[in-house]
This record gives structure tokens, C-alpha cells and sequence, in this order.
């Protein structure tokens, strides 16, 4: 009986992106695993990667080993590597991207497609994408007062409190998120009410830490509900 064929199945084993929520002029960078899952030696490799409307190409980095890549056009990178045995795995390649007018609040997708040299015994995994969210700013607000009889609403003659070491220590807005820019921190007005400028595209956690004359209400806020303004 004749051995079978030896035929390599390149793979876009991942893509993602180093930061999840890039503003505008930011530069983030598309993460890339190639992998041979098939049986035979591939030869040289050929990858597109798309520049989509709303991101611009930028130059390429010469720091990923193996990996020779240049710029295409407005539209997409091209990039090359000489091959990879049965079962192995190219060095991840990183690609740049500019955001450049791309509308805060999208999401813009980049797709890497492999251009096999051999026949291949699946082609239907040589492609792979990711999309990234541009982000805009919001203003995140709300009011913290002393909550004298533990419901967790505000009602009349509760007093606010203020910042300062027997009152409250700083507000925090914590990404909960990785690979996620935004969060920041913030003083207490004298009449209880903070305000911190975000990224948007986030879910943050308001964390308010106070002197050790306050507990936590029976209700999960310490504050108000923060609002969102755009």
C-alpha cells in the first residue's frame, strides 16, 4: 500500500491586537501566528495583511525574526517567510497600524491571508481576522454622601463626602479589560460629586476608597451610579 501523500495545512493559528481600544493618531499592532499542521514541508510563505479604511500603514518592523515585510499599498502589507516543517510555527508577526479617521465607536476589522506556494490539504484555514474598537472620550460622573440609614439611595439630609483624609481618598475607574488603555482617578468636590475623562469602548469598575470612619452601604454603590456623557 503507497504511503500517503505529505501535504502542509498552513494555518492563521491567531490574530489579535496588543491594545484593544486605540484612539485616534495611535499606533497598535496586529499580532500574527502562522502554524503548519499538515504533514509535509510548506516552502515559502506569502502573507497579506488588509490596511482597512479608517487605519494607515506605517513602516514595517524589522525586529520579527524570519519574517521580510514591506509596504503594498494604502490598502495592505505584504510580507514573506521561508517556510515552515510539518507541525511547525513561525515567529509571530507583528504588523503596525495607524488609526487615521476611523469613527470613534467602530470597530474595524484586519485580515491576514496566507498565498501557499504548495498544494495544500485544507486552504480553507489560510485566512484569519481580527477586529479592533476605536475608542473616543466620555465623561464619567457621579456623587458620594453619606448614607445614614444603609439603603443605598440618597434621600434628603444625607450629607455629601468630600475628599480629604476623614472622607474620601480618591475615586478610580479600573479597566476590567487587559490589554485595555483608559481607567484614571480623581478628587472629591466639596459637595461630593467627581468627574473623570475615559476612553470609550471600556467597561470600568468605579473604585472609591474612603477613610476608615465609612463602610460600604447594604447596596453595591458607594456613589451614584456613575453617568456616561460624550
Amino acid at each position: 500500500m503507497a504511503a500517503g501523500r505529505l501535504q502542509p495545512d498552513l494555518v492563521v493559528d491567531l490574530m489579535t491586537t496588543d491594545v484593544l481600544n486605540p484612539a485616534e493618531g495611535e499606533t497598535f499592532n496586529a499580532e500574527i501566528d502562522i502554524r503548519n499542521y499538515g504533514t509535509g514541508e510548506s516552502g515559502p510563505i506569502g502573507v497579506t495583511v488588509s490596511v482597512p479604511s479608517g487605519l494607515e500603514t506605517t513602516t514595517p518592523y524589522a525586529t520579527d525574526a524570519g519574517w521580510a515585510c514591506t509596504v503594498a499599498s494604502t490598502t495592505s502589507y505584504t510580507c514573506s517567510y521561508s517556510g515552515l516543517a510539518a507541525g511547525g510555527r513561525a515567529s509571530r508577526l507583528h504588523m503596525p497600524f495607524v488609526v487615521a479617521g476611523a469613527t470613534p465607536g467602530s470597530t474595524v476589522p484586519i485580515t491576514a491571508t496566507i498565498a501557499p506556494a504548495r498544494h495544500e490539504s485544507n486552504t480553507d484555514n489560510n485566512t484569519g481576522s481580527v477586529t479592533v474598537a476605536i475608542s473616543g472620550t466620555c465623561v464619567i460622573r457621579g456623587t458620594v454622601w453619606h448614607d445614614l440609614d444603609r439603603d443605598g439611595q440618597r434621600e434628603e439630609g444625607e450629607p455629601a463626602i468630600a475628599d480629604g483624609p476623614n472622607g474620601v481618598l480618591n475615586v478610580r475607574l479600573w479597566a476590567r479589560q487587559g490589554q485595555a488603555i483608559g481607567g484614571g482617578s480623581t478628587t472629591v468636590n466639596p459637595d461630593g460629586s467627581w468627574s473623570i475623562t475615559a476612553r470609550t469602548e471600556l467597561r470600568y469598575e468605579v473604585r472609591v476608597e474612603a477613610s476608615s470612619a465609612y463602610a460600604r452601604t447594604s447596596r453595591t454603590w458607594v456613589t451614584t451610579p456613575p453617568t456616561r456623557t460624550w
